[in-house]
């Protein structure tokens, strides 16, 4: 668990967290969005590629980032 501005962030679970695997280009930026709606419409974790900054060991954090998720979402 993270405070963050007096915000309590809960830290994923992996019984709830969905793995993204999708273009992040302005033409998907709806289809990313209802994407993320969705799962947290259903009460669970969106987690994607986004969430890393630079580019150093990006294929070891994508695979532990996939390893971290019980279910995956792919539209490429």
């Amino acid at each position: 668990m993270v405070v963050s501005q007096n915000k309590i962030i809960k830290s994923p679970v992996f019984e709830e967290s969905v793995f993204i695997n999708c273009p992040f280009d302005e033409q998907f930026k709806k289809i990313f969005h209802a994407i993320i709606f969705t799962i947290h419409a259903c009460d669970f974790t969106p987690r994607c590629t986004l969430e890393f900054e630079g580019d150093e060991n990006r294929l070891q954090r994508i695979t532990n980032l996939i390893q971290e998720c019980q279910f995956g979402i792919h539209d490429v």
